[in-house]
């Protein structure tokens, strides 16, 4: 596996499994005023179970991952085919770790199927941006 191919595999791992600590923060504290057995906190413990276990075991923390955007900073030069079809092999064994769900739903079909890794499934934005020598 190449450098950027374990980059990639990391970097889709702590997205689908973390959350910035900012909103962790905001949940917990939101946690923390709601009241003694309502129904608020008893949803806010699960969420707050949830991306506890979605960070320890690095699974998705969404049940929504049919669809993959990759939005890239790149020199003008950059070779983005390459860098899509790294990616897409990333996403793969993502997928077969179990980082990515190994399914989602598919609205126009109207069922469940193993997507989550079809290159049709994933978008690449690139932003060209000079670099300064």
């Amino acid at each position: 596996m190449s450098e950027l191919q374990h980059s990639l595999l990391e970097l889709i791992r702590r997205t689908s499994a973390e959350i910035p600590d900012d909103v962790q923060k905001a949940i917990l504290a939101s946690l923390e005023q709601e009241k003694k057995g309502s129904l608020a906190k008893s949803a806010l413990e699960i969420i707050e179970r949830n991306i506890e276990l979605a960070k320890q075991k690095s699974q998705p923390i969404c049940q929504d991952t049919g669809s993959i955007l990759f939005y890239v900073d790149c020199p003008v030069g950059f070779d983005q085919i390459t860098f899509e079809e790294t990616t897409r092999e990333a996403v793969k064994l993502a997928t077969k770790k179990g980082f990515l769900r190994q399914n989602s739903w598919t609205r126009s079909r109207a069922k469940t199927t193993a997507q989550t890794s079809d290159p049709a499934r994933q978008r690449f934005i690139f932003n060209r941006i000079a670099c300064r020598n």
